[in-house]
């Protein structure tokens, strides 16, 4: 029996931070877009990343993208990340398991 190759493509991002200017944020968001859409869709993608947002955890009609143990109050953000994720079918891995608030954020 003969198995494929797994290729897993691992990028390290940081999002501009909530004091930076919208045109900062949007290139950041359109230069990812860029590069994500680059990945052919049979290979595996993992996104490491501090995207300065928090998601919340109300995950209503984004069952698919997250779960329901974000952290906080979705802002701006958190709202990038979670369209984002939708937008190239990923998951925000973090919020589908229920860990102790020190462990959810960093700083």
């Amino acid at each position: 029996m003969e198995m494929g190759k797994l290729v897993v493509n691992i990028m390290s991002v940081y999002a501009a931070q909530q004091g930076c200017a919208d045109e900062e944020k949007e290139k950041f968001w359109e230069e990812l877009d860029e590069e994500v859409r680059k990945i052919p869709a049979e290979e595996k993608l993992w996104i490491g990343s501090d995207f300065n947002g928090h998601v919340g955890g109300d995950n209503t009609s984004r069952e698919e993208t997250m779960g329901k143990f974000g952290y906080g109050t979705k802002n701006d953000g958190g709202e990038e990340l979670v369209t984002f994720a939708m937008r190239h079918n990923l998951w925000i891995v973090n919020t589908f398991y229920k860990k102790a608030t020190r462990h959810k954020i960093t700083y």
